[in-house]
Formats: C-alpha cells, structure tokens, sequence
C-alpha cells in the first residue's frame, strides 16, 4: 500500500491543560500519593479525586472518613482557584502537605478523556470510569449480568447448605476496615473478579485489590492458610 494512500485519524479537537495534586499523609515520610487531578479548558475546568474510596478504607481504616476530608479540601480549592482564573498558576495548596505536580497540555474529544489521561499517568489507585461496588445485589440486573451469581445459583442448586457463604461481610487486618468476600464457608474463601481485554488495567488492579482482601481473610472463617484461598477471574472476550 502506498504511503500516500494512508488516512490517520485527525487530533482530539479540545485543547486542556491538566495536572495532578499530590498528597503526603505522613509529613516528611517521602510518600506521594495521586489525590486529585484537574483540567481546564475552553469550557470550564473539571476537579476530581484520584484515588478510590475502597482503597482509601483499605489503607486507613476508621481514619478514611479524615482522609477523604483532606481530598475534598483540596479539590475543593483548586476548583474555584480555576474557575477564576482559567490557570493553574498563582494557586497555593490549603494544606503544607499537599503540592500541584507538572501542568502539561493535553488533546482529548471531551474532558472525560483528558481526565483519563492524567489518571493512567499518575493515579494508580484510581480508575475514572469504574463506580463504586454495590455493597447489595441489584435485583434489576439482567440474570447473567456477573457471572459469580451463576456460580452462585449452581453451587446453591446443587448443595443448597452452602448458598449462606455467599457475599459475606468480614473484617479485615485494618481497624475499621470491613470488606465482603464473594464466598467463605466450610474452610474455603474466594473471590470473584474480571479480566475483560478492553479494560485490563483497570481490571488487573481490581484483582489485587481481591487478593489482598483474600488474604487478610486468613484466620477467619474456618480459613486457616494461604493454600484454602482462590481467586476467581472471568475472561470475556473483547466486546462482550
């Protein structure tokens, strides 16, 4: 084929500059985290946290209330300091503990994109698109519509008893910190995750995130070692 018969797709049309804030927890520890990202453009700017609540709770436990605080303060200020000035420039974190990281340009067809952008750059304990885990069953979701609760109606039509140790609620390792397990009855804890192709990332953060919760589900439940833990990962195939 002809080099000149080549079509490349035409840029993003919007143009935005954007930047993550990082936060130090403990002052003087060295430890950055990604806690908000923001961008600003024609329209408007856009200020949202970078780091998922389940993680907060995962690393804080009783304090993650204080933590998620501290994320709304910053955001918080750096919204209104953009939508005044249409800048990062001149804007002074609330906090000693928290800084604006490198102001970068960025193209993107909306600003959802340019979010994105920032979050698969910087922010590793976040994912723009995923919501929040239902801490209850939707009984509008179509049947199917996760495939645990097919491994769920089999396993409890065929050994009704074990249907209980679906969904089960423990606490974890951090004081304060309660997390729900897919399965844990008669000796054995499992979870149940993803692996779509079109969302690996995100997805491959959501099983670890699993796995640890496996693991602090040690010494509960009749679960005594490591060997009495799975981990269940759905592969669908890309566009499914």
């Amino acid at each position: 084929m002809a080099a000149e018969s080549l079509v490349f797709p035409a840029l993003p049309a919007l143009a935005f500059q954007g930047a993550p804030v990082y936060l130090e927890p403990m002052m003087g520890s060295g430890e950055w985290l990604t806690v908000v990202v923001a961008i600003v453009g024609a329209d408007g700017a856009r200020v949202t946290a970078a780091i998922r609540p389940a993680a907060v709770r995962a690393m804080y436990g009783a304090k993650a209330e204080n933590f998620t605080g501290i994320v709304a303060l910053i955001q918080e200020s750096l919204r209104d300091h953009l939508e005044k000035w249409r800048s990062f420039s001149g804007w002074q974190p609330p906090l000693a503990g928290a800084r604006l990281g490198e102001v970068r340009s960025m193209l993107a067809d909306e600003a959802d994109g340019a979010l994105r952008q920032l979050i698969v750059l910087h922010a590793s304990l976040s994912a723009v698109d995923e919501p929040e885990e239902e801490e209850t069953e939707n009984d509008n979701e179509p049947p199917g519509g996760y495939w645990w609760k097919e491994i769920k109606a089999a396993v409890a039509a065929h050994q009704p008893q074990l249907a209980t140790g679906f969904n089960v609620h423990i606490d974890g390792r951090v004081a304060g910190y309660r997390f729900r397990l897919g399965f844990m009855n008669h000796g054995l804890a499992a979870h149940f995750g993803l692996a779509r192709p079109d969302r690996l990332s995100m997805d491959g953060r959501d099983l670890k995130a699993k796995l640890w919760e496996l693991q602090g589900s040690v010494r509960q439940g009749g679960v005594n070692t490591e060997s009495e833990l799975q981990l269940g990962g759905g592969c669908y195939a890309a566009g499914n």
